[in-house]
């Protein structure tokens, strides 16, 4: 369960940071702007599904909290 996990916040995890990084090197104009919003969106919805999974396999005492 812990290896299912770690891979879990990995994959999850991973977009936000990659975009987080890719945004700063990127411009943008007006429809980028909206698309880079809509991505970020994407992105924050993955990570709390991570926190999702983190906390239901703390629930279950599969993760040491």
């Amino acid at each position: 369960m812990l290896l299912f996990v770690s891979f879990a916040w990995l994959v999850l995890s991973a977009p936000f940071a990659l975009h987080s990084l890719l945004a700063n090197f990127i411009g943008y104009d007006r429809l980028s702007a909206d698309r880079n919003l809509f991505v970020k969106a994407v992105c924050f919805l993955l990570v709390y599904v991570n926190h999702a999974v983190i906390d239901a396999a703390s629930i279950r005492g599969h993760v040491p909290s």
